[in-house]
């Protein structure tokens, strides 16, 4: 049964966020240098403009430990003491038994605390976010997307790469945001990006490179994201325009238009457009057709269907106004305008991963001044494939509280790496300081500054980590 947002309790709140986005960039002018292969054009007009780059010292787990230091300067010693549990969403695999959430514990200086590794492509962090509402803990997305240089390890997806962590402290009296008790999801087995363990007995560890097909990869993050938006709305009476603010996972910036307009096609259907039912049955079938021709490898078919769906989700998005120039339909373009602020830092970092949904609702609150009791939709996706929407609700605190964060400062703080000096840092590779020195004679972009890196590693793969300054 419908029912209306009002009707519904608050399932829990959350008190801050706070992000560490790495101490090194190359600009997507400079990585065309390194490969010329990929148009500047194209970056652009996936909205890309930077990307975060993983010093050698820096791995997932000094990612956790960055961002837990951030969040934990910025909350009193009483909130701090309430934090009962810490879970990451993660899917950089750093240790098959040792979730990385126990290298967050030095920061909170109490011991009753339950600590927890959660995996599920990108969506890990959201779903972590939703299952401990109500309580009082930390929630940690931290990742490092990295591509192989093979074909199935997507050599095309590095330009997408990024790194971050992203920590929001669950209050159940936190000021920044209300979140309903009632959420849209979806699931379903996709193997459209994944990272399989090798079977065989001499190597068990997980692969660092995931496997991608990244056209079908798009189909399915649209039909899911649907799926979830629907199954939201069959619970409460919502639609875009209720929203003042839209959060949803965004690997690049492009890819959210799409998503974004399969979301106002379904709400025209809903409404009883009939071009809008029939473009909407269009699309069913072409998904239909995509995950068979997949399940033949078809791959170049797949590829078709997904520029056909492109096609249509453009018809959703633009209209012609009466000397025949495009602009965008009044519905998506307002819907637009409430998300464009969320993509204002993913631009200049890539992929985060888990990352990225969470600092995309960073971005808005940053970007976006809001009202108490104005309303955020906040998406999540992963890959495999599940979706996930959440209702939040503004504050009188919200703003104020945001407004501390001074993301984009830390963003524009970063070290510019070269073309040549980013080949040389991804030819050495995660390692240890100690190791790095000896073995590569390089001394500069090693570490990060101010910040917790991998310093040694014993025999028994036991690391330790130090802060840079």
């Amino acid at each position: 049964m419908t029912r209306e947002l009002s009707d519904l309790p608050i399932r829990g709140r959350i008190g801050s966020m706070m992000a560490y986005l790495g101490d090194a960039q190359i600009s997507s002018s400079e990585f065309i240098k390194y490969k010329p292969e990929v148009p500047l054009g194209l970056l652009k007009a996936l909205g890309l403009e930077a990307n975060s780059v993983p010093l050698p010292t820096e791995d997932p787990a000094s990612l956790v430990m960055n961002a837990t230091d951030r969040i934990i300067s910025k909350l009193s010693p009483e909130e701090i003491k309430s934090i009962g549990f810490v879970e990451v969403g993660t899917e950089s695999i750093k240790d098959g038994s040792l979730p990385l959430s126990q290298y967050a514990l030095q920061f909170i200086h109490h011991d009753d605390i339950i600590s927890n590794e959660s995996k599920h492509a990108c969506v890990a962090a959201v779903n972590g976010v939703w299952r401990n509402l109500g309580d009082n803990g930390l929630v940690i997305a931290s990742d490092i997307a990295t591509y192989g240089n093979d074909e199935n390890t997507a050599p095309s997806a590095e330009f997408t790469g990024g790194m971050g962590s992203v920590a929001m402290y669950l209050d159940s009296e936190g000021r920044l945001l209300e979140i309903y008790n009632v959420r849209g999801a979806s699931s379903g087995l996709t193997h459209d990006f994944f990272k399989p363990y090798k079977q065989d007995m001499d190597d068990l560890s997980a692969k660092v490179y995931p496997i991608v097909f990244g056209r079908y990869s798009n189909l399915a993050n649209i039909q899911r994201v649907g799926l979830a938006y629907e199954s939201l709305k069959s619970k409460v009476n919502i639609a875009l325009d209720r929203f003042s603010g839209i959060v949803l996972h965004a690997p690049y910036p492009g890819i959210t238009k799409y998503n974004l307009a399969y979301l106002a096609l379904i709400d025209r259907k809903d409404n009883g457009d009939k071009v809008a039912i029939k473009q909407y049955n269009q699309i069913l079938g072409l998904l239909i057709d995509a995950h068979a021709e997949f399940d033949k490898r078809e791959l170049t078919i797949v590829d078709t269907i997904e520029t056909k769906v492109k096609n249509i989700l453009k018809e959703v998005m633009f209209v012609s106004d009466n000397e025949g120039n495009k602009k965008y339909a009044d519905d998506f373009g307002s819907a637009y305008s409430k998300i464009k602020p969320s993509l204002q830092f993913i631009k200049s970092t890539g992929n985060l991963y888990t990352g990225s949904s969470p600092l995309c609702m960073m971005s808005l609150l940053e970007n976006k001044e809001f009202e108490s009791g104005e309303l955020i939709l906040w998406g999540g996706y992963g890959s495999g494939n599940q979706a996930i929407f959440m209702i939040a609700q503004a504050t009188e605190s919200t703003n104020s509280i945001s407004k501390g964060w001074k993301t984009q400062e830390h963003l524009d703080s970063r070290q510019e790496l070269e073309a040549e000096q980013y080949e040389t840092l991804k030819a050495i590779g995660p390692n240890p300081l100690d190791d790095i020195i000896s073995k590569n004679g390089v001394s500069t972009y090693l570490k990060p500054r101010d910040s917790y890196y991998l310093a040694e590693c014993d025999e028994y793969m036991i690391k330790k980590y130090s802060k840079g300054h």
